[in-house]
């Protein structure tokens, strides 16, 4: 077993890639194979960004039961997603819908995207769902 670093992640299934940052693939001391991608944003603009290509790596929940293997992921400066997207204890708490889940608040920042080539990690196996406009928590791998 490797490195162990924990980190918040963040879900995207509108992403066709899956990202760590720069100062994660660092701390893992994770080898790194440059390269360069295509960007194209909601507005249609498209780029052409440096980047670097990490492989080997496996993520798992916090509770450690089971480490699953990660397709090669894509090194970002930043994940543009900061701890106040994010839902907070005290708002699931307020939810009577949402009683009995779990949310874990880890202190750390978002250096993790996972996006659609993550399929079997990010759909969820379970969804909570209350009133319109209320939260909702869904269960992923």
């Amino acid at each position: 077993m490797g490195l162990e670093v924990v980190v918040n992640g963040f879900l995207d299934s509108g992403s066709s890639g899956s990202f760590l940052t720069e100062s994660l693939a660092r701390r893992l001391k994770v080898r790194r194979d440059d390269t360069s991608i295509s960007i194209e944003t909601v507005g249609n603009e498209r780029r052409v960004m440096q980047t670097s290509l990490a492989s080997g790596l496996e993520v798992c929940g916090l509770e450690g039961a089971e480490f699953l293997p990660l397709p090669p992921l894509l090194t970002i400066d930043r994940i543009p997603v900061t701890q106040s997207d994010r839902c907070r204890v005290s708002e699931l708490r307020a939810a009577a819908h949402l009683q009995g889940v779990e949310l874990h608040e880890v202190d750390a920042p978002v250096e993790l995207l996972l996006g659609s080539n993550c399929a079997t990690l990010i759909v969820p196996r379970e969804m909570v769902s209350g009133e319109k406009e209320r939260p909702e928590a869904a269960r992923t791998r």
